[in-house]
């Protein structure tokens, strides 16, 4: 993965002085095709497996440091397990254990639509950052409630930073160029509200939670498809 504004493979952090808000933006195509498309798991488990992968690239997006961050995900539901891996110098990995039995009859994951669909259960998420030999690991773990990365990414985010943050995440097979066999995309946009400043008045305090709501309105109209879409953007 990248970290220019090139059209595949992206991490692109920006910034919303107007909204007073900020945050990165995840695009995968080859890197998460060479993931997903090896592996031969259902679509459904494909497409949950490459939301955790823009979205743990997603919130890695902020490491200062050569190391990783690591996703993992433990459920009682069809999916008992999913970990995906990112690291500073562009490598992603992700696994996924599941009970084919368990799966819904033609389980599938719409485009635009979060793939996670209750198959996860109920369990937890923990989130892992790796400095490097020599330093300690330090992880959070937030409640898998309901069964979706978005939220748990929400949690996570609302610990560690103590911010709010809005999330959104897709994967989907998409077809090739010219006609050619379908790949895997992914994508994830995390958007955050900036700290505020000590000593603001009652108004401007006010003046933030509106700009907040317009955020939260805007983010509402996004397509989740077009985080998947070579098309899109």
């Amino acid at each position: 993965m990248s970290a220019a504004p090139d059209r595949d493979d992206v991490l692109q952090p920006f910034r919303v002085d107007g909204l007073d808000a900020a945050g990165r933006v995840v695009r995968l195509g080859p890197a998460a095709d060479a993931v997903l498309g090896r592996r031969g798991y259902p679509d459904a488990v494909s497409a949950l497996l490459g939301e955790a992968l823009a979205l743990t690239a997603a919130l890695a997006g902020s490491l200062k440091f050569d190391g990783g961050f690591t996703t993992q995900i433990q459920g009682d539901g069809p999916v008992r397990l999913m970990v995906a891996d990112y690291r500073t110098d562009g490598g992603l990995r992700g696994y996924a254990g599941f009970d084919a039995a368990r799966l819904p009859e033609g389980a599938t994951a719409p485009p635009g639509a979060p793939g996670d669909a209750g198959l996860f259960g109920r369990g937890r998420m923990a989130f892992t950052i790796d400095r490097g030999p020599g330093a300690d690991r330090h992880q959070g773990l937030v409640a898998l409630e309901d069964g979706t990365l978005e939220a748990g990414a929400r949690g996570y985010l609302a610990r560690s930073e103590q911010t709010r943050a809005l999330i959104a995440a897709a994967a989907a097979l998409r077809p090739g160029a010219d006609g050619g066999p379908a790949r895997w995309r992914a994508g994830a946009l995390i958007l955050r509200q900036l700290p505020r400043g000590d000593g603001r008045s009652e108004a401007e305090r006010g003046a933030r939670d509106s700009r907040w709501r317009e955020t939260r309105r805007l983010f509402a109209g996004l397509e989740r498809a077009d985080l998947a879409d070579p098309l899109a953007w």
